[in-house]
C-alpha cells in the first residue's frame, strides 16, 4: 500500500520538465509497469539476492512483452525516452538493469528510475545530444564498465580473439536514424567510430563454445552480446544467459512480430549456423 501511495505521489510531484520530455500516456503506462516490477521484487524478496539473479528475474518478468524496434529513434530533441510496454534487445537489457540496481538500493522512485536510465544509456552518464547516447553496444559495455556497473569477462573465460571490426555502420547508413541529419553530426559520429576502432576488445570465437568447460563458465544473468560478422558493426544482437539442464539458453527480444522470450535452442546451436555471428562477448554485473 505504501508503495502505491508513493507512486501516486510521484505522479503529482515530478517536475514539469520531466513531463515535457515524455509523452503523457506513455509516461503513465511506463510508471505503472515500473510499479508492478517493484511490487514483484518485493514479493520475491529480490533485494536480498545477488544482482545477477535480480537482473535475470526482472528480465524474465518481461517475457511476453511485444518487440518494438528502433524504440529510441524518435524525431525531435534527444530525451531520456522511456517505453516499457514494447522492447528491443538493448532496451530489455537497459531497463532490466536499471530496475535491478534500484531494487538492490531499495529505491522505488520513478524519478530515480529516469536518472539511472540516463546514467546507463549515455556516455559518462550525461545526456547531451543524440551522439551522447551509447549507440554501439561494445562502447555501452566499456563505458558502463568504467562506471563500475559491469565487467566484460570474455577474456577471463578464455576468449582470445580481438574485435577487429572497422565500425562504421551508423555513419554509412544515416538514413536509418531520424536524428542523424547534419553533415556536422555525421562527422562527429565518424570520430566516435574511429576511437572505438582503436580499442582492444576481447571476445569468444563461436568455435570455442563447443567446449563444455566454456559453457560452464557462463552464469545466469550474464549479458551475452553476439559479435557481428559484418565488419562495419560490433554487436548484432544482445541477450541474457539463462542456464537450464546444463546448457545456456538466451532470454531476448528477437525481432519484429515476436515477443520477449527464451530461445528454444541452447547457445551453441543458436549461433552455430548463424553466419551473421562470429562469437560472443560475456558481460557480468558487479554487485
Amino acid at each position: 500500500m505504501l508503495m502505491r501511495i508513493t507512486f501516486l505521489a510521484i505522479i503529482l510531484t515530478i517536475s514539469q520538465v520531466l513531463f515535457s520530455q515524455i509523452d503523457y500516456l506513455n509516461h503513465v503506462a511506463s510508471l505503472e509497469t515500473c510499479r508492478s516490477k517493484f511490487e514483484f521484487a518485493g514479493s520475491e524478496n529480490l533485494k536480498e539476492k545477488p544482482i545477477n539473479e535480480v537482473f535475470y528475474e526482472i528480465a524474465k518478468s518481461f517475457i511476453g512483452t511485444d518487440y518494438e524496434g528502433f524504440v529510441l529513434e524518435k524525431p525531435g530533441k534527444e530525451e531520456v525516452f522511456i517505453y516499457l510496454h514494447g522492447l528491443d534487445c538493448v532496451s530489455l537489457i537497459e531497463n532490466s538493469l536499471v530496475l535491478s540496481r534500484l531494487i538492490k538500493r531499495g529505491d522505488s522512485s520513478f524519478e530515480s528510475y529516469i536518472k539511472e536510465l540516463e546514467y546507463i544509456r549515455y556516455r559518462d552518464g550525461i545526456k547531451d545530444d543524440y551522439l551522447s547516447r551509447l549507440h554501439y553496444f561494445s562502447e555501452w559495455i566499456e563505458n558502463n564498465e568504467e562506471k563500475g556497473i559491469l565487467r566484460n569477462v570474455s577474456r577471463e573465460l578464455g576468449g582470445n580473439k580481438f574485435l577487429t571490426q572497422s565500425i562504421s555502420f551508423m555513419s554509412s547508413n544515416p538514413k536509418l536514424y531520424t536524428k542523424l541529419k547534419s553533415k556536422e553530426d555525421i562527422a562527429r559520429l565518424k570520430q566516435i567510430e574511429s576511437q572505438l576502432n582503436s580499442r582492444e576488445v576481447f571476445y569468444i570465437d563461436k568455435n570455442q563454445l563447443a567446449s563444455k568447460n566454456m559453457i560452464n563458465k557462463i552464469e545466469d544473468g550474464d549479458i551475452i552480446a553476439l559479435v557481428a560478422a559484418d565488419s562495419s558493426l560490433d554487436v548484432t544482437h544482445t541477450t541474457i544467459a539463462i542456464k537450464q539442464n546444463d546448457n545456456v539458453y538466451l532470454l531476448h527480444a528477437p525481432k519484429p512480430g515476436t515477443k520477449v522470450q527464451i530461445t528454444e535452442k541452447h547457445l551453441i546451436n543458436y549461433i552455430r549456423d548463424n553466419k551473421s555471428v562470429k562469437g560472443i562477448m560475456v558481460v557480468r554485473l558487479i554487485e
